[in-house]
């Protein structure tokens, strides 16, 4: 009979989870932060004021992530592996239509495993790194373009303890660099393969660095993605801010995010 009153009193004063900030910042501009709040299962995903110019936030349970519009009372859902490719699966789709075609070949994956590393955010870390290279054709209307060559290096500082909901955010941010290579879903199961057997634990610190190449011209200075965890602690949630608000209605057969 004690133990309706016990749970109830639980819920009141939350879940033991996790609470931390991050922040993705690019060398040209557009820099991404917020906040993450999580259960063990489920996280949500605010971003600082201003970010979007609204109240939109994300939500992400297992292998589906929420976008919520409170302003147009309405949410959006994807499935989280959609999401994390979501701008190579743009470009795969345009191909398969077959106005603007990708081509993907060459393509070299290296994983490797750099050993120890620094402390971040009061957490040891071990650091690894995978090497892509390819080389995308374009063409398009049927008029074939120039090649493009990429060389895309992706640091991890990976820490074993706490081991933190899959962030898709986060995910999707790292592979913005391989985004032309993404294109192709061979090249895209290898990277996955690559990644999933090299990334065990969380990843508290992402630096990607990419070059690019064509024909006529060659970037000497490559792109540089920095994506931090900071601020990492252990924190009390209120489990209903993982839940969609009252009165919100599904986007049916359409996903919105404003990226």
């Amino acid at each position: 009979m004690l133990l309706l009153p016990v749970l109830a009193i639980a819920l009141l004063q939350g879940v033991p989870g996790y609470r931390y900030t991050f922040r993705m910042t690019p060398d040209h501009g557009g820099r991404i932060a917020g906040t993450v709040r999580e259960d063990g299962r489920n996280a949500r995903i605010d971003f600082d004021a201003g970010r979007l110019g609204d109240d939109e936030y994300l939500l992400t349970r297992p292998g589906q992530l929420l976008v919520i519009h409170p302003d147009e009372r309405e949410y959006s859902v994807v499935d989280d592996a959609t999401f994390e490719r979501i701008a190579g699966a743009g470009l795969e789709a345009a191909s398969d239509i077959g106005v603007v075609r990708f081509r993907v070949r060459d393509a070299q994956i290296t994983p490797e495993r750099l050993g120890p590393a620094d402390s971040i955010a009061g957490f040891a870390t071990r650091r690894v790194r995978l090497t892509e290279a390819f080389t995308v054709q374009v063409s398009a209307f049927g008029m074939r373009g120039d090649a493009v060559h990429m060389r895309v290096i992706t640091d991890y500082w990976v820490t074993d303890q706490p081991v933190l909901v899959h962030n898709p955010l986060i995910e999707m941010l790292s592979r913005l660099g391989t985004v032309l290579g993404q294109s192709d879903p061979i090249f895209v199961r290898r990277q996955a393969a690559a990644r999933d057997a090299l990334i065990s634990g969380t990843p508290l610190k992402i630096v990607v660095t990419a070059w690019s190449q064509d024909q006529d011209e060659r970037d000497d200075r490559p792109s540089v993605t920095t994506i931090e965890i900071a601020d990492l602690a252990r924190a009390t949630v209120d489990p209903e801010i993982f839940r969609i608000p009252r009165g919100l209605r599904r986007r049916d057969g359409e996903f919105s995010w404003r990226f």
